[in-house]
């Protein structure tokens, strides 16, 4: 029996071809953004451009975050400031790996603090300390207390 993915839901993690137990996962590779090293007026910078009406990818991210690390051992530097990506998905834990220290940014809505919640889940399963943020914490008092007693958990 033939069975096929469905490449709009393929973050290219390669996760299938891992536990596929027939070895009958195959993949291609594609281009869905570029990464650029790039000297800044701080400092050395690694950033990466998607390719229109691309999702962002674990594997660009990944590539990102290992070529920040690279351009810190060259400029003899021990820390590293990643943007990470929204949600929880294959590219948050990417941005995840290997850090030791998460800083949240939320807005005081209803989704905010969903995704807030979630977030805190991954970074709490991974070990790493964390902190919150409250971007626009005036907008909406009664849930800027909520994310506050969320974070103090």
């Amino acid at each position: 029996m033939r069975h096929s993915s469905d490449e709009l839901a393929c973050e290219g993690c390669g996760v299938c071809k891992l536990v596929c137990e027939y070895d009958a996962i195959n993949s291609k590779k594609a281009v869905n953004g570029e990464w650029f090293m790039s000297d800044t007026r701080y400092g050395p910078m690694s950033h990466a451009n998607l390719g229109v009406a691309e999702e962002n990818s674990g594997r660009l991210v990944t590539l990102v975050r290992n070529k920040a690390n690279l351009l810190a051992g060259q400029n003899r530097s021990h820390e590293v400031i990643m943007d990470g990506v929204p949600g929880t998905g294959c590219p948050v834990i990417s941005s995840l790996t290997g850090t030791n220290y998460a800083l949240a940014v939320t807005e005081p809505t209803v989704s905010g603090v969903h995704d807030l919640e979630r977030i805190l889940q991954v970074i709490k399963h991974f070990g790493i300390e964390s902190g919150v943020v409250v971007n626009k914490y005036d907008l909406n008092p009664e849930l800027t207390q909520e994310i506050e007693k969320l974070a103090g958990k």
